[in-house]
């Protein structure tokens, strides 16, 4: 099976990378992040780093650590992102009630984001908790999901208008 992510705008896909597609074999399926109605947080280098840690895991629960998963570059860069452009559509985040955004808030919404992915149709993860005490993200995989992660023949790339990337 090979698995291969999209998020090219040439493929009508929004380039804050909502929808996933999945092919393989003689079948099509599709990670969505249709549901996620906000600017999506996680860029291919967190999903490599997900995907990781997904695949290390023995059981399909595993625990992200988000030091590793997040650089702190890149969260003060969300952060800024986020409170530059609170208010405008797509970066509404209706479960973070204030404004301006806190640095910790990206961690909070990687969480709502996670619990929202689907592949064909039927959620990646059971379970997402967001560990501030410990600064992890608790994760427990759909069956189907950590299955095509720990198969070997399976690749993920994630593509996007002039650039093809394997995670």
């Amino acid at each position: 099976m090979n698995v291969i992510l999209l998020s090219s705008s040439s493929e009508g896909y929004e380039i804050c990378d909502r929808v996933i597609q999945w092919s393989g074999n003689d079948g099509r399926g599709h990670i969505a992040r249709s549901k996620i109605k906000d600017m999506c947080i996680m860029p291919p280098f967190v999903m490599c780093d997900i995907l990781k840690v997904i695949r290390a895991s023995e059981t399909a629960e595993a625990v992200i650590p988000l030091w590793e998963a997040i650089p702190g570059e890149y969260e003060e860069y969300a952060h800024q992102v986020l409170n530059s452009n609170a208010g405008k559509k797509g970066f509404s985040y209706r479960y973070i009630s204030h404004r301006p955004f806190r640095s910790g808030d990206i961690y909070w919404i990687m969480e709502h984001q996670l619990q929202e992915l689907e592949v064909d149709g039927r959620p990646c993860f059971e379970k997402v908790s967001l560990m501030t005490d410990e600064a992890t993200i608790h994760v427990t995989c759909s069956e189907y999901f950590f299955r095509c992660c720990k198969e070997l023949e399976t690749i993920f790339y994630h593509y996007s208008e002039n650039h093809v990337e394997e995670l």
